[in-house]
């Protein structure tokens, strides 16, 4: 049992969250809290503000550890913004070692050949994620190592990222008195929480809505093949209901929350809502209808730009397990009919599922990444655990697992 409580800290552009966990006494991973505090500080998924930053993770920890009664000193923080970039490398390596076994170190200087790739000299790599290993021109290898071959293959996806952003992600997270146990990145974490193992291996996009970016990425096999990041979200919508309807951005942003719809059929004919003014000029009365009109042009464009960033790469024919959407925006009426439209592929909106603890009103997608996040450092934890727990155990070179029990029991009490 791996009794250590474990942080996910997502900091968004709205808002910073911060979700704990622990394995219980039946070794099963549940929510102890969370906590939430709206944030001004960051734009585009890149810090602005450390201050303002710095202050809304003070309060979105505090309200956790309150509600969990768990200090905490460490988290696994999101990274995210406009500055990451994926991309797809291969490594090439010869096995050197004894009668031509690959092992661990062949493993690893595979990796780092597929790493050798000319990157900015302000950007640094976020992730490597192998995808595939290929053996002596054998491929669809998932797990090389014992395997025998002279030459020695790896296709991996590199997500990389701006230096700066995340120094001063770092920065702030360190002003705040936290240790950073691990960053991931902010996709990558929210399909840990809201995608299903089938729908990984058969080819996803999940589309991560914020309100100023959507973060993309595809998984194939259980690994990704793509990622990226556009500098558009639900704010672009605040901003067009605002601009066209002459009413000011928080009543726009309290419409579009309370009322919008991103598919304009799905509202009744007698449905209305009503619209007050600037500068104290009488409320309009819309009809709902008209009204989603407005969400479903820049939902339906931003959506038109990822499908041609993909179709770009040639990966729409890839996406054999749908399209799901999460993040705040996918929380909108009508979203996963008008990506099904756009698309022409299956849709559905990602929530937070199959966790143990957590309250109804964090099971809605602008959680996922949070709960991700911890999802992720539990995954990690447990991992090691096993491990440190099968080098205890196994047996010595003779065979002998009494042997291996007495080393273990030794060490143990040493």
């Amino acid at each position: 049992m791996v009794d250590v409580p474990v942080v996910g800290l997502d900091i968004g552009t709205t808002k910073v969250c911060t979700v704990v966990g622990r394995f219980n006494e039946n070794n099963i991973f549940e929510i102890l809290g969370m906590g939430k505090c709206k944030n001004s500080g960051v734009r585009n998924g890149v810090v602005v503000n450390i201050e303002s930053t710095v202050d809304s993770i003070l309060k979105a920890i505090e309200e956790a550890e309150l509600e969990s009664g768990v200090s905490i000193f460490n988290v696994t923080a999101g990274i995210a913004g406009a500055h990451i970039k994926g991309m797809n490398s291969r490594g090439v390596v010869a096995v050197t070692g004894k009668n031509k076994v690959i092992s661990e170190l062949d493993v690893e200087r595979v990796l780092e050949a597929a790493k050798a790739v000319v990157i900015p000299m302000d950007r640094e790599i976020l992730h490597v994620e192998a995808q595939d290993y290929i053996v002596d021109g054998q491929n669809n290898i998932k797990q090389a190592i014992g395997m025998i071959g002279t030459r020695f293959e790896a296709e991996v996806h590199i997500v990389t990222g701006s230096a700066t952003a995340k120094q001063n992600l770092t920065h702030c997270i360190n002003r705040a008195s936290y240790k950073i146990d691990d960053l991931i990145l902010n996709s990558f974490a929210s399909a840990e929480a809201v995608l299903h193992d089938d729908e990984r291996e058969l080819g996803v996009l999940m589309l991560d809505f914020g309100s100023s970016t959507v973060d993309a990425v595809l998984f194939v096999n259980k690994v990704p093949y793509y990622s990226n990041v556009f500098s558009y979200g639900g704010d672009l919508v605040t901003s067009d209901i605002a601009c066209l309807l002459k009413t000011p951005n928080d009543v726009a942003e309290h419409l579009k929350i309370s009322s919008g719809c991103c598919y304009p059929s799905l509202c009744g004919e007698d449905e209305d809502i009503i619209v007050p003014k600037l500068g104290g000029r009488p409320s309009i009365s819309l009809p709902r209808d008209k009204f989603a009109e407005i969400i479903e042009a820049r939902m339906k464009e931003i959506f038109l730009l990822i499908k041609k960033d993909l179709e770009a790469r040639d990966l729409v024919k890839m996406v054999g397990g749908g399209i799901v959407l999460t993040g705040g925006v996918a929380k909108s009426e009508g979203i996963a009919e008008l990506a099904n439209q756009v698309f022409q592929i299956s849709s559905r909106v990602g929530i937070p599922h199959g966790i143990i603890g957590l309250k109804p009103e964090y099971m809605g997608p602008e959680f996922s990444t949070a709960i991700g996040l911890t999802l992720h450092a539990a995954r990690g934890l447990e991992n090691r655990a096993n491990q440190v727990k099968y080098k205890k155990t196994k047996p010595t070179k003779n065979g002998n697992l009494v042997s291996g029990l007495f080393a273990w029991l030794k060490e143990f009490i040493e």
